[in-house]
């Protein structure tokens, strides 16, 4: 027997080995739809992936949800010092870029109609909220009080003081409280309105960086308050937030949806070097079972 001989079996096992490897493993992917005579469809078609693709879809959305990605794991990532320094980052960023001021940013989200409405509702509440505290101060008293003070002082010292009793004075300065009081019931909104207008407009007119410095901050401390807001929110609503997620479904639903030579594609880019190992192992166990036989 010569050399030839000897390593045809070994050889032709090897190659029958990887061939039929190569063939299984062709066959998760291939063919990508069921091949039909007639009213015949023939086994093992469509390929394993693109047959069970809803199972896999369900799988990885099971595991992806429930395992790999559970609520503290997302949690914990939302509450990272990489993601509230992301945060901070941003709006002290978009503080001191912004070159747009507060109206055109109101237009950019809003009709002109929908922002003149807005400030109308506005102007109105705060001129109501101003009226409202006068009210609730009795500014009618403050001016008898203090108006009987300002008269004594005036009149201590002089001719005058003698004839100015108490009950004289408060029946000079009540009834001008009592008409204060009453101006501001009717008069004190459309009083109060045109000096809101002008202060709104002037805000309006300003970019964002300029609004923040006229309430005597700056960016970076609006950027730690909205990072202090943002951990709070995470920590008090972050379980109930990612509960709504559904992350499980959003992983299956885009597996459904992604084209089988997509998913084929990703598989591959993940388990091509074990896929490779799996045909070159049936080459090698083709090529021993050839060794093999040359005993027998």
């Amino acid at each position: 027997m010569d050399w030839i001989q000897i390593l045809a079996g070994p050889v032709i096992g090897a190659v029958i080995g990887y061939f039929t490897n190569y063939i299984a493993v062709k066959m998760l992917f291939r063919p990508l739809k069921p091949i039909k005579i007639k009213n015949y469809t023939l086994p093992f078609t469509p390929g394993i992936i693109p047959k069970g693709k809803d199972r896999l879809a369900r799988a990885l959305g099971e595991a992806g949800g429930e395992n790999l990605l559970t609520e503290e794991d997302m949690e914990a990532a939302l509450l990272s010092d990489e993601m509230k320094e992301m945060v901070k980052g941003a709006v002290v960023n978009e503080i001191q870029q912004d070159q747009n001021t507060i109206l055109e940013h109101m237009n950019h989200w809003m009709t002109a109609e929908k922002t003149e409405e807005w400030n109308e509702i506005l102007t109105d509440k705060i001129s109501k909220k101003i009226v409202m505290g006068l009210q609730k101060i009795h500014i009618g008293d403050l001016i008898a009080e203090e108006g009987s003070k300002i008269i004594k002082e005036k009149a201590a010292g002089t001719f005058f003081s003698m004839m100015l009793s108490d009950g004289l004075i408060q029946s000079i300065v009540k009834p001008v409280g009592t008409e204060a009081e009453k101006y501001i019931e009717e008069h004190g909104e459309e009083k109060i309105k045109p000096m809101i207008e002008e202060e709104i407009d002037q805000i309006e007119g300003k970019r964002l960086e300029e609004v923040v410095e006229a309430f005597g901050t700056n960016a970076d401390q609006v950027g730690k308050a909205a990072e202090k807001i943002y951990e709070e929110i995470v920590r008090r609503k972050g379980k109930e937030i990612i509960e709504k997620i559904h992350v499980s479904e959003i992983v299956e639903s885009k597996v459904k949806e992604m084209d089988v030579m997509d998913l084929e594609k990703l598989l591959l880019s993940i388990m091509k070097k074990e896929l490779n190992a799996v045909v070159n192992l049936g080459a090698v166990i083709g090529f021993v079972i050839g060794c093999v036989n040359l005993f027998f």
